[in-house]
């Protein structure tokens, strides 16, 4: 069993952690021959640890060292004014990219791991993905799931030359959140 790290948006964090997302969706790289390219999200029963955006904190009453996770950032929106917590300049908000493994609070197992286009997401996918829709269930609900998974996927991905209408292969990778199963 290997571990690989993975980037998660705040909003996909909190899906996470509420327990509505099983399943994320990333684009293959050349998609020329998206077939004969290496899996970077390992395989069935590998470690994923989740990188999200996060920033280092301490108690001004302690030497207590941690995590601001920005998922969370509601929980601590005073925090920078608040009387225990000490923030410096090295106390800013710090891109998923460059979150250590130390400070990981998230490990997911994966479950399976397949390659289609992006297209071929299915009802039941669309809801693995822990989309949302506030007020929804109108005449058509998938098209109004399908909707707000298109556009979190624009966003996310159409900068990148990936959007919606390109219908990229990707990789459907399918994962169960662990609790204290990090290898060291």
């Amino acid at each position: 069993m290997s571990e690989h790290p993975i980037l998660f948006s705040g909003e996909m964090v909190r899906a996470i952690l509420d327990g509505r997302k099983s399943e994320t969706r990333r684009v293959i790289k050349p998609q020329s021959q998206p077939k004969g390219v290496l899996n970077p999200y390992g395989k069935f029963g590998d470690l994923l640890w989740v990188r999200e955006t996060w920033k280092p904190y301490c108690r001004v009453d302690s030497d207590e060292v941690g995590v601001i996770y920005r998922a969370d950032e509601a929980r601590y929106q005073n925090a920078k004014a608040g009387p225990y917590w000490k923030m410096s300049k090295a106390s800013q908000w710090r891109p998923s990219i460059h979150m250590p493994k130390w400070a990981c609070r998230l490990w997911l197992r994966g479950t399976g791991v397949r390659v289609e286009r992006l297209h071929d997401i299915t009802e039941t996918a669309v809801r693995a993905e822990g989309i949302i829709v506030e007020g929804g269930y109108g005449y058509d609900w998938h098209k109004e799931y399908l909707g707000v998974f298109r556009r979190l996927w624009n966003k996310l991905n159409a900068k990148r030359g990936y959007g919606w209408d390109m219908n990229p292969w990707v990789y459907v990778i399918q994962f169960e959140r662990v609790e204290n199963e990090r290898v060291e």
